[in-house]
């Protein structure tokens, strides 16, 4: 996996900008985890457009959102389609 930055949008309307995390895209489906910012929160509900700071972009879902004592919340997706 690889880190990378960038931000999450839904339904055209940015939901978490400036995030970070690691990304495995070496196929179909990619997949990773989003480190979720204090206070912001993603569901398993729907679809989502995970925008890197590169260039490249795809449709995601949420698989699972994981939550440990004080850390920062983590958010497993996976890619619907290519990442381009």
């Amino acid at each position: 996996m690889k880190p990378f930055r960038g931000r999450v949008e839904q339904n055209g309307r940015v939901v978490l900008a400036g995030v970070s995390g690691w990304l495995a895209d070496g196929g179909v489906p990619w997949d990773g985890y989003i480190a979720l910012p204090h206070g912001q929160s993603v569901t398993r509900a729907g679809t989502y457009r995970l925008v890197l700071d590169d260039g490249r972009s795809g449709d995601m879902v949420i698989s699972t959102i994981g939550y440990s004592g004080d850390a920062p919340a983590v958010a497993h997706f996976r890619g619907v389609g290519p990442l381009g």
